[in-house]
C-alpha cells in the first residue's frame, strides 16, 4: 500500500489568518472514511507520534487529516515552533472550534483535490487533551460528524478557575504557563477567560456531552 501525504493551507472562518492542515490517504482506494484529528494545548498537528498515526488509520482504509489550530503558537513558515507567542495569547476555544469549522467544511466541499475518495457518511473526530473538548463540543453541533473519540480529553473548561485565580488573572491580564518540553513562558490573556464565560452555551463540556451518543 502507499500512503501519500498531502500539505495545504485554509483560512480562519473570519479569513485573517492561514493554518496549515495535511491529509494522509491511499489514493487507490475510493470512499475511505475520514478521520479528522486536533491537537491539544500546547500542541500542534505534526507532535509526537501523529504521523505514525495517520499511517495506521489509513492502512485500516480510512483518510486521515490534521491541523494546527490558526492561533496555537505556530506559524506557516514554523509549523513545529511556538514562534507566534502572541497569537497563542490570543487563542480561545471558540477560534479553536471555528478553525475545526473550516476543516470540516473543506472535508465537505465536493470541488477539493480530495473529494472522490471520502465517504461523507463517515466522518470522524478525534481529539487529544483540550483537543478532546473540542471534538466533542463539535460533535453535538455538527450532525454531519458520525463519530467522536477522545484521547485524555479534558472534562470542563473552567474548573480550575476559582473566583481567586480569575482575580488574579484578570488584574494580571496575563498569566504564564511554562512549556516543559520547549522551556518557553507561554501567554494565556484574560480573553481567554471572558470567551469562556461569555459562550457557556458552546463551551460546557459536561452539559453538552451529554446529548452526544456516538462515542467510540
Amino acid at each position: 500500500m502507499q500512503i501519500h501525504q498531502y500539505n495545504f493551507q485554509l483560512k480562519t472562518l473570519k479569513g485573517e489568518r492561514a493554518f496549515l492542515a495535511d491529509i494522509s490517504l491511499n489514493k487507490n482506494e475510493k470512499k475511505q472514511p475520514v478521520v479528522i484529528y486536533v491537537h491539544g494545548f500546547k500542541g500542534f498537528k505534526d507532535f509526537g507520534a501523529t504521523n505514525l498515526v495517520a499511517q495506521h488509520f489509513v492502512r485500516q482504509q480510512m483518510a486521515f487529516v490534521k491541523f494546527n489550530f490558526a492561533y496555537n503558537g505556530t506559524t506557516i513558515e514554523q509549523a513545529t515552533e511556538f514562534a507566534d507567542l502572541n497569537a497563542f495569547g490570543e487563542n480561545n476555544f471558540c477560534k479553536e472550534l471555528d478553525d475545526l469549522q473550516v476543516v470540516i467544511d473543506w472535508v465537505f466541499d465536493t470541488n477539493n483535490a480530495y473529494a472522490e475518495h471520502f465517504d461523507l457518511t463517515k466522518v470522524h473526530l478525534i481529539g487529544h487533551s483540550r483537543g478532546g473538548g473540542i471534538v466533542l463540543l463539535k460533535a453535538v453541533a455538527d450532525k454531519r460528524i458520525n463519530k467522536v473519540c477522545t484521547w485524555a480529553s479534558v472534562a470542563d473548561y473552567g474548573e480550575n478557575w476559582n473566583d481567586e485565580v480569575v482575580e488574579n488573572w484578570k488584574e494580571k491580564g496575563t498569566i504564564y504557563v511554562l512549556n516543559g518540553r520547549t522551556k518557553q513562558q507561554m501567554p494565556l490573556n484574560y480573553q481567554l477567560v471572558e470567551n469562556y464565560f461569555s459562550n457557556l452555551n458552546r463551551l460546557e463540556i459536561p452539559l453538552l456531552a451529554k446529548k452526544y451518543n456516538n462515542l467510540f
